[in-house]
């Protein structure tokens, strides 16, 4: 079907530039196309021509410029309406469920006096992280499904703005993962040691240092977007949200993101996390018996239980993590390599709808 759908598009295409076909004739030619090859060749057409919102810096080289697209909506649109039904549903979920949820957490965090632990002051940092990613990126995907192509109506102000939120977010939000890990290795692993380094002062000022810097990587990014032009044959001109440099200038600053934020997190998380649950269990149960008995019954120690169910959770916090954020990151680093290589991105809509949506459920 690509194979069809590609040599049917780059036909109209070739026409179009050439001068022997006129708007209307390019039309009518899409809706042949359509009606001829179904739903899956409208949507490979889309994903051909569309850029989505400059959303979580996945900017991809295509030549939309001064081109004229068409769709037999009064208002155009470049997604076809089940793409759009499925993304406002389940994305506009994720954010009303995501944003409430998180802000629930830091509103009985900092009402409660007794929770005001060392542990719950990096939830409420991850929670207030993820409550910024949240509503600087899900309201403006959704708002894409519906405007002209890649339109980007919130001015270059908010292009920077936007894009500066979203990477503070998802970069506090890593950090304060990572900082959480740390202080409950040394909660569970060196609880002599915790005594003294894992306060809610510290705790307090390890955030303020999680910000600040992911506050000043992100910085730049407030400088490297511009807002730029689209002109649609048959409608007025529109803006588009867009980097400044080349995607091959920007590699380094993509790979860091990737090393930084994931993997390093990753790695670590899994590291200590393996270190927690030996602990758990071999450093600990032997001073516990794990069978009780009374009147001849056996039942396994609460203790016992306990920390399995701790082990458990911790590795379901890993898992979730790097499956979450995979889908996303993959494509990234293989539309990265392409564009080295002077190869096709990877712009399957369906599978960038897929993707997104699993960072946003990561909130």
């Amino acid at each position: 079907m690509d194979l069809v759908c590609s040599q049917a598009v780059n036909d109209t295409l070739n026409a179009l530039r050439s001068g022997a076909m006129t708007s209307n004739e390019t039309l009518d030619e899409y809706l042949t196309l359509e009606n001829t090859l179904g739903a899956n060749c409208s949507d490979w057409w889309l994903s051909s021509i569309n850029r989505t919102s400059f959303d979580f810096m996945d900017d991809v080289s295509s030549e939309t410029s001064n081109s004229s697209y068409f769709d037999r909506e009064e208002n155009p649109s470049y997604f076809s309406r089940d793409y759009r039904i499925v993304g406002t549903f389940f994305q506009g979920l994720i954010l009303l469920v995501g944003v409430l949820g998180n802000l629930l957490v830091v509103m009985v965090v900092y009402r409660t006096r007794s929770m005001h632990s060392p542990t719950n002051c990096y939830l409420v940092s991850l929670a207030a992280a993820d409550c910024v990613v949240l509503i600087a990126s899900v309201p403006n995907e959704i708002l894409s499904y519906y405007v002209i192509g890649s339109q980007w109506i919130w001015g270059p102000i908010g292009c920077a703005v936007f894009v500066f939120l979203q990477n503070l977010g998802i970069n506090a939000s890593s950090l304060s993962l990572t900082a959480f890990t740390v202080e409950r290795y040394i909660a569970i692993c060196h609880p002599m040691k915790a005594q003294s380094v894992c306060t809610v002062k510290r705790a307090k000022k390890i955030v303020g240092g999680v910000w600040a810097f992911a506050f000043c990587y992100s910085s730049p990014w407030l400088g490297l977007t511009v807002t730029e032009p689209i002109h649609y044959k048959g409608f007025q001109t529109v803006e588009r949200c867009a980097m400044k440099l080349s995607r091959q200038e920007y590699l380094g600053y993509f790979f860091a993101d990737i090393v930084v934020f994931y993997l390093v997190p990753l790695l670590l998380s899994c590291v200590l996390y393996g270190l927690i649950a030996r602990v758990l269990f071999n450093g600990h149960f032997n001073k516990y018996p794990e069978v009780c008995r009374h009147d001849n019954q056996s039942s396994v120690d609460p203790t016992k239980s306990s920390r399995v169910q701790v082990v458990k959770m911790l590795v379901v916090v890993v898992v979730i993590f790097a499956t979450l954020w995979l889908p996303y990151r993959g494509m990234l680093v293989y539309n990265s390599f392409a564009t080295m290589y002077s190869k096709a991105s990877f712009m399957d809509l369906w599978f960038l709808m897929f993707a997104k949506t699993c960072v946003y459920i990561n909130r």
